[in-house]
């Protein structure tokens, strides 16, 4: 699995293991049967994993901000040649019992996806801060210390610097780039929408207006 810079390599052997990819650590992992029929799900791939496994606790509270992809690969011990069988994006995630069920759909289900193009409108085409706007994110961006975490409430001294709501509908960043909606800012704490998985006193974040 990967997310942005992050990686994180499992395997269903009785030890860890060594590919050209990296050293794959071993894990409570299976995955299911992969469909090669003409159904519209077909080509999916579902992984269970234990809920304690760090991809799945990415989706305990929210979901991930930025996409976490899957590369599935195959290799028998006498052969020194491991083969991809699967390569796509996981789109959702479950949790039965002690088990978290990971569906990730192949790649090359975007490409069956229509793109609408751009069209007149009394609202903004572009996604704000994103390519096509002309808003410079950094100028509504403040770097901040996490001083006290209590459930969905972050505060930091950075915060206070702004007038109340100033970060109202906007977003807090943490280290990994992971997101969450910012419902009320007042004073020195911004009232989240969902809690992130883990911050701690002194974490380095970002408030977004």
């Amino acid at each position: 699995f990967s997310q942005a810079a992050t990686v994180w390599r499992f395997t269903s052997a009785d030890t860890d293991v060594t590919f050209s990819t990296g050293l794959y650590v071993r894990e409570p992992i299976v995955h299911e049967a992969l469909d090669y029929s003409q159904e519209d799900t077909a080509g999916n791939a579902a992984v269970r994993v234990s809920r304690a496994n760090p991809v799945a606790a990415l989706f305990v509270s929210y979901i991930p901000t930025s996409s976490v992809f899957l590369t599935i690969y195959r290799k028998h011990r006498a052969d020194p040649q491991e083969v991809a069988i699967f390569v796509g994006k996981v789109i959702s995630c479950s949790f039965e019992g002690p088990e978290a069920v990971l569906l990730a759909a192949p790649i090359s289900q975007a490409l069956g996806k229509r793109v609408p193009s751009v069209v007149f409108g009394n609202q903004c085409n572009w996604n704000l801060y994103g390519t096509g706007c002309g808003v410079a994110k950094a100028a509504f961006s403040d770097a901040a210390t996490v001083s006290a975490v209590s459930g969905n409430v972050v505060r930091a001294a950075a915060f206070a610097l702004r007038p109340d709501g100033w970060f109202d509908n906007g977003w807090l960043e943490d280290a990994t780039a992971q997101r969450r909606f910012i419902v009320s800012h007042a004073g020195d704490a911004v009232t989240l929408m969902n809690p992130f998985a883990s911050l701690a006193v002194g974490a380095s974040v970002t408030a977004v207006a």
